[in-house]
């Protein structure tokens, strides 16, 4: 059988990782050190109590979950390529469970649907392949 919607589901996903990754590093992680330097110069700091190493802790982390969104499609990318015909690999079942996982854990709504969706997919096609070859022995 061969993987081709597999194939197309993990490069989907790959794309919706880097497009998720730019957008984490030079959109929303920007935006925070821009808005948080703004709220210490206008004076709401001392409201909120907050000194400038926060806006970096945070900062910190949005870039660090963006690189790891970067990782992730570029391993994809080399996962789609390692995929194989009429072969049950169960790396690639692990490495699909560790990504839904990791998209349920981080609330990533798209990444949950593309990934469970290609989990059931890979799973039934698995399914298909050891019937045939249980019938052919």
């Amino acid at each position: 059988m061969k993987r081709t919607l597999e194939r197309n589901l993990l490069r989907g996903g790959a794309i919706w990782n880097l497009i998720n990754g730019m957008v984490t590093i030079l959109g929303y992680a920007t935006w925070i050190k821009t808005s948080g330097i703004g709220a210490l110069s206008s004076g709401l700091s001392s409201d909120i109590n907050f000194d400038g190493s926060l806006i970096d802790s945070v900062y910190t982390i949005a870039v660090g979950y963006g690189i790891l969104q970067l990782i992730i499609g570029v391993f994809n990318i080399i996962v789609v390529r390692s995929l194989r015909n009429n072969q049950i690999q169960k790396r690639v079942i692990v490495w699909l469970g560790g990504l839904l996982l990791f998209s349920t854990i981080t609330l990533d709504v798209i990444g949950i649907i593309i990934y469970s969706v290609l989990f059931v997919i890979y799973q039934s096609r698995n399914k298909a392949i050891r019937l045939a070859n249980q019938l052919s022995v």
